[in-house]
């Protein structure tokens, strides 16, 4: 169960009691015995923005590639990526973002602002340095960061550990 938009402290409270109560109850599950809860998690909501995928694959021939593209809804409309070699740096980083088809929406188009670009570069390098780094110990990073006009925030992410069999 989740629980969005909760602003104050006592909505907090509030909403970890009914989801508490939910899960011993043993509602939202197909288990026979109930849940045995050992944590929850509380975060901050995503801005309301453009969402992103960024991805890192080892290549058994090239190495670790990363791939960038505009994700959420708008994956299926502009499908389109960029790959390029990692590590990438900041200034091949927005060039990758600038070679998008739907640039436009990161820079702002008929009124809506446009996203903190700098921040998207940051999780791209991020993403490319540590999938450059880790390259004999992951196959798979998958981030999608949401930007705003202020910020960028990972909304997900998944890692998969290299299979060394």
């Amino acid at each position: 169960l989740a629980r969005f938009d909760l602003a104050a402290p006592s909505a907090v409270r509030r909403a970890f009691a009914e989801v508490m109560a939910a899960a011993r109850a043993g509602q939202r599950t197909r288990a026979k015995t109930k849940p045995d809860i050992q944590a929850v998690i509380v975060q901050q909501m995503a801005p309301i923005g453009l969402e992103f995928v960024i991805s890192a694959r080892r290549d058994p021939q090239f190495g670790p590639l990363v791939a960038v593209g505009i994700g959420g809804p708008l994956v299926e409309i502009l499908p389109d990526a960029v790959l390029a070699l990692a590590p990438i740096g900041r200034a091949e980083a927005k060039e990758m973002l600038a070679s998008l088809p739907g640039y436009a929406l990161l820079v702002g188009h008929r009124g809506e602002p446009g996203v903190k670009i700098d921040a998207v570069v940051n999780v791209i390098c991020r993403v490319s340095e540590l999938a450059y780094d880790l390259a004999d110990m992951i196959d798979v990073i998958d981030v999608s960061p949401i930007a705003s006009s202020k910020t960028a925030v990972a909304a997900g992410a998944l890692i998969v550990k290299r299979n060394h069999n």
